[in-house]
């Protein structure tokens, strides 16, 4: 089987409201999710990256929205930038990431939204692409960001990261229609900053659960050296060790399919040495990710 091809394109926000240790907890969550996709499980993955912001000054602002300004200057003054075109160098991503400075300006989201489609052209033909979206800020524009979106949407999924705890009820209510439908499945908001540093691990492994398509089939555990022994709840018989973590994909039965033990390690795990029967729960394990279905993979 051929790996699957997935194109996704992360737009970071590098408006002054991050501040310096949401700033530093994006860059963390981003490393994360590149790193997810520097792997050999068979994903034929390329990102682009854009970083969005805004004017800091006003005189920024004419520039970037001045008929007559020179597209170069334009491009200065508006801050949205392409750090990286499609790539599958994992690696060289990473560095750019690394390098990248605050930018400290405004919240150009409609603008970075249009940077991204234009990058869908350099994508693969037939192939649509994802587009996963960071923000702790409202945008300066609500209908040009609404304009934005449902352009976009038209040619790529589009997934939302909002920090809730800065955001208003209203924003919060367009960002759920600004987001391709159904927005249960491409929304993942985080509280705080402190939330996201702490849920990165589960937070990428949702993402790319959601955009990653799954098998045809449910996975034959009986063809699987390392088996699922029990789905949470129930009893695992096994001489080895005994895996538990998250079960689904999304994790809820109907939105995913069931994970291998390579999936069920990217995220939070337990595990314990079994000679015989063991009880597949939080008591026995501990929960390594709170709000999820569990299975039990016993490895002999």
């Amino acid at each position: 089987m051929s790996p699957q091809a997935i194109d996704v394109v992360l737009l970071l926000d590098g408006s002054g409201s991050m501040g310096t240790k949401g700033w530093a907890a994006q860059k963390e969550l981003s490393k994360t999710f590149i790193q997810a996709f520097d792997t050999p499980f068979g994903v034929d993955a390329q990102i682009a990256m854009i970083l969005y912001s805004g004017p800091a000054t006003w005189s920024g602002w004419r520039k970037c929205f001045g008929r007559n300004t020179p597209k170069a200057e334009r491009d200065d003054a508006c801050n949205v930038r392409t750090i990286s075109h499609y790539t599958k160098d994992m690696k060289g991503l990473e560095k750019k990431l690394a390098d990248l400075k605050w930018p400290k300006g405004g919240t150009l989201t409609s603008l970075a939204l249009k940077k991204a489609q234009n990058e869908l052209v350099l994508g693969r033909s037939g192939r649509k692409a994802n587009v996963v979206l960071i923000t702790d800020g409202r945008p300066t524009s609500k209908r040009w960001t609404n304009q934005a979106a449902f352009s976009l949407r038209k040619h790529a999924r589009l997934l939302w990261v909002p920090i809730t705890r800065s955001l208003s009820r209203s924003t919060m209510r367009n960002i759920k229609r600004w987001a391709t439908r159904r927005w249960q499945e491409n929304v993942f908001p985080v509280r705080t900053f402190k939330d996201m540093e702490k849920q990165q691990v589960a937070l990428v492994t949702n993402i790319i659960g959601s955009i990653c398509p799954g098998p045809e089939e449910q996975i034959d555990w009986s063809k699987r050296t390392n088996k699922q022994c029990a789905v949470e709840g129930r009893r695992c018989e096994c001489t080895g060790k005994v895996v538990y973590g998250m079960r689904f994909t999304s994790g809820r039965p109907g939105k995913g399919r069931e994970r291998s033990l390579d999936q069920l390690k990217m995220s939070p795990y337990k595990e314990k040495d079994v000679t015989g029967s063991i009880r597949c729960n939080n008591r026995i394990f501990g929960d390594p990710t709170p709000g999820y279905y569990k299975q039990c993979i016993c490895i002999k």
